[in-house]
């Protein structure tokens, strides 16, 4: 049974209005008296909902209309892990839903630790030596190039850290199993390849407490 993340389409933009101005969760509470649970909750995008006066209060403090304060987009993404008997692994299913389709994309991790693999020369080519390097790669034709590209900086930002997510687990189950003479921490390389002219790259310690420092 896979974990179903939170389905979304609208996004705050209250954490960026604030970096923006230098400002901090409590200068804003101070001034508009809002919350600092709610004001949290919108800069990390986890409310789950918003009055129409907190949209107003912060609109008139940043000075901005509503269609500034959030950001859209016209998919409504949503996230799933599930297990493969066919690959005998996890796969990382990414559903996006528009006014006139649906797609669903898969994704699989693999790890390796050995830059001179062909995959991971290929992939990795002119890197440093790292102790391990993740792949992320469709695991059918289609991918998810397309709409990645289309959608807004704060929206590629959280599919990537999805993705990201989903490594570390598929990570942390694989040194759990392996047996790995090094002791934490490692050094990572991550790379998504959501399609061949879309690949995002991370390096990151694995420190064996199933998180990771980006």
């Amino acid at each position: 049974v896979g974990q179903r993340q939170m389905c979304i389409r609208d996004r705050s933009n209250l954490a960026v209005l604030m970096a923006e101005r230098g400002l901090k969760i409590v200068d804003v509470y101070k001034v508009t008296g809002i919350s600092k649970t709610t004001l949290m909750s919108l800069a990390d995008n986890k409310s789950q909902g918003v009055q129409f006066d907190t949209i107003d209060k912060l609109c008139n403090f940043f000075g901005v209309t509503p269609d500034s304060f959030f950001v859209f987009s016209r998919y409504i993404l949503s996230y799933e892990t599930v297990y493969s008997e066919s690959l005998g692994g996890n796969t990382f299913v990414v559903k996006a839903v528009s006014e006139n389709s649906k797609q669903v994309f898969k994704y699989e991790c693999n790890v390796y630790n050995d830059i001179q693999d062909e995959i991971v020369a290929n992939v990795y080519s002119g890197s440093d030596n790292l102790d391990y390097y993740v792949i992320v790669n469709s695991c059918e034709t289609g991918t998810l190039g397309k709409i990645y590209r289309e959608l807004p900086p704060l929206f590629k930002k959280d599919i990537d850290n999805k993705f990201f997510e989903f490594c570390v687990n598929e990570i942390n189950h694989f040194m759990s199993v392996a047996n790995i003479p090094e002791k934490p921490p490692i050094r990572m390389g991550f790379i998504i390849n959501y399609d061949d002219d879309t690949r995002i790259a991370r390096e990151f310690i694995w420190r064996g407490d199933k998180k990771a420092d980006r």
